[in-house]
């Protein structure tokens, strides 16, 4: 039986391809993984294993959060739920927070999952249907995005549609942020801004349950990842920033205030044939914009199209 350092090595040379690595030492891809119990193992030339798994893409490992430097001041756009596809999106408003986002020299962007509709036409999901296929979903998603590309920060996973693409391998959501370029995370992470003057945490994610109140979901949120300075969950359509904290003590037992935001980040879906079905309550179209000053958060603005 090959050694660790013989299938590490065998790794380097087929530049993370499992099966080929295996086969190319005599082993099913099994048995090639029972030796490499330690995924995290590098060879003297730096390769890792764990940087291969997902080999040619831009997603972050799963246990790790982004660290992104930054200036002081910027204007950090939060926005979800596009659907882009469907028959209900809201072209024209998603078009606005693209030139908004393009034109303010401050701009950075963080979009929460379910960029895309992910259903073929002819296929009703959830009593609504789309407007182009998959594939002509993502080109047209991937091309609106293209002039913004360098001032997107991460692109969450969503849900929309994936069951039926992800059982057989297929990612869109992956696939979109892989060809920007941008940074991709399938589930809620934190991304902490290294600024001169501090550093900034914005926790976030899709989202799970759109029955329940959207609060409820956010302090859930806040209990796995505390300390953080703005929270945000797509999901439920729903948006608003609401100020929220908690006090906090210093080394010195001293009691502060420390501040957090509580947001649901929107969509451009109008109210579509699933949601008078389902007795919802229209929901607004829109985005959120975070303006940061001096490191902190100098507020949260709400921006309805």
């Amino acid at each position: 039986m090959p050694s660790r350092e013989q299938c590490l090595k065998a790794l380097d040379t087929y530049k993370g391809a499992v099966l080929e690595a295996a086969h190319s030492l005599g082993l099913s891809r099994h048995q090639f993984r029972r030796i490499l119990k330690n995924l995290n193992m590098k060879t003297s030339n730096g390769f890792s294993y764990e940087k291969w798994r997902n080999r040619g893409t831009t997603q972050i490992e799963i246990n790790k959060g982004l660290v992104i430097r930054a200036p002081d001041n910027f204007d950090l756009f939060k926005s979800s739920d596009w659907h882009a596809g469907s028959e209900s999106c809201y072209y024209q408003g998603l078009k606005e927070m693209v030139d908004a986002i393009h034109d303010d020299k401050r701009a950075r962007g963080i979009f929460g999952g379910d960029q895309m509709e992910i259903t073929p036409p002819g296929r009703h999901d959830g009593g609504r249907n789309s407007d182009s296929f998959i594939d002509g979903q993502l080109i047209r998603t991937g091309k609106a995005l293209e002039p913004i590309k360098e001032k997107i920060d991460l692109i969450y996973g969503g849900n929309h549609g994936k069951p039926r693409l992800t059982s057989v391998g297929i990612d869109p959501d992956l696939l979109l942020a892989s060809s920007l370029g941008v940074a991709y995370s399938p589930v809620p992470t934190v991304v902490r801004y290294v600024m001169p003057s501090g550093i900034l945490k914005v926790c976030g994610g899709h989202g799970k349950n759109a029955s329940q109140d959207s609060l409820r979901e956010l302090r859930r949120l806040r209990e796995i990842y505390p300390n953080c300075d703005i929270y945000h969950l797509g999901h439920d359509h729903s948006l608003f920033a609401e100020p929220d904290g908690a006090m906090e003590y210093d080394e010195n037992g001293d009691e502060f205030w420390s501040p957090a935001w509580m947001c649901r980040t929107g969509s451009f879906l109008r109210y579509g044939d699933y949601a008078r079905y389902g007795l919802m309550r229209p929901k607004p179209t829109g985005y959120l914009i975070a303006h940061i000053r001096k490191a902190k958060v100098a507020s949260i603005e709400v921006v309805k199209v």
